[in-house]
C-alpha cells in the first residue's frame, strides 16, 4: 500500500498535469478509517457496480486491522491503496483520494455501507446527459415504497445547514452533509 509521502504542492502540480482519461467515466473514493468489518463487502459492491472505474482506497491510519484486509486487494487492476500514515481526517483522505482521480466523474462512497453503490447511474446519469454539473446524494430522499427517515435532532441539524445554504448560495438540498 502506497503511503503519502512528499510536498502536498508537488502532489498538486503532478495531478494537474495528468487529463482526465476520456474512456475511464467514474472514479470513486473511499475514505476509510477503522472499517475493517465493512471495507471488503463495500469494495466487492463498489466493482459490481455500473461503470468502468477507478477506485481509490485511502485509509487514514486505522488501527484496526483495515489495512491488512486491504493488502488483499494490491495488484487489483482497478483498486488503488493509499494509506497516511496517521489519522488526518476524512476530509484529508479525500483530497488524497482527488489528487489521483482519472475518471471523469468522481464520487466519494463511505467505506461503512450508508451508500448503496448500485445508486451510482442515478448520481451519473444526469452528469453524462449534461442536465447537472454536480449532483449531491442525499439520505433524505425515500425510494418509492421505501422506509420513511424518522425525524430525529441530527435531521433537524441538517434541515438548518440545508436552509443556510439556500440563503447564502441559492441551492436547494435535501442533505447538505453528504459528499458530492
Amino acid at each position: 500500500m502506497g503511503e503519502i509521502a512528499g510536498s502536498e504542492e508537488a502532489r498538486r502540480a503532478e495531478s494537474a498535469l495528468r487529463p482526465a482519461s476520456e474512456t475511464l467515466v467514474l472514479t470513486v473514493i473511499v475514505p476509510v478509517y477503522n472499517e475493517v468489518g465493512t471495507v471488503d463487502e463495500l469494495l466487492r459492491r463498489v466493482l459490481a457496480a455500473p461503470y468502468e472505474k477507478q477506485v481509490i482506497v485511502v485509509d487514514d491510519g486505522s488501527s484496526d486491522g483495515t489495512v491488512e484486509l486491504l493488502e488483499k486487494w494490491e495488484g487489483h487492476p482497478q483498486v488503488e491503496l493509499l494509506q497516511h500514515a496517521k489519522n488526518r481526517g476524512k476530509g484529508a483522505a479525500i483530497r488524497t483520494g482527488l489528487e489521483h482521480a482519472q475518471g471523469r466523474f468522481t464520487i466519494i462512497q463511505d467505506g461503512d455501507l450508508e451508500y448503496d453503490p448500485q445508486d451510482f447511474p442515478r448520481l451519473i446519469g444526469p452528469l453524462l446527459s449534461g442536465e447537472a454539473q454536480v449532483v449531491y446524494g442525499s439520505r433524505y430522499l425515500r425510494r418509492e415504497g421505501g422506509p420513511r427517515q424518522r425525524w430525529r435532532l441530527l435531521r433537524f441539524g441538517v434541515w438548518c445547514l440545508n436552509v443556510c445554504v439556500r440563503l447564502l448560495y441559492g441551492a436547494r438540498l435535501t442533505d447538505e452533509t453528504t459528499p458530492p
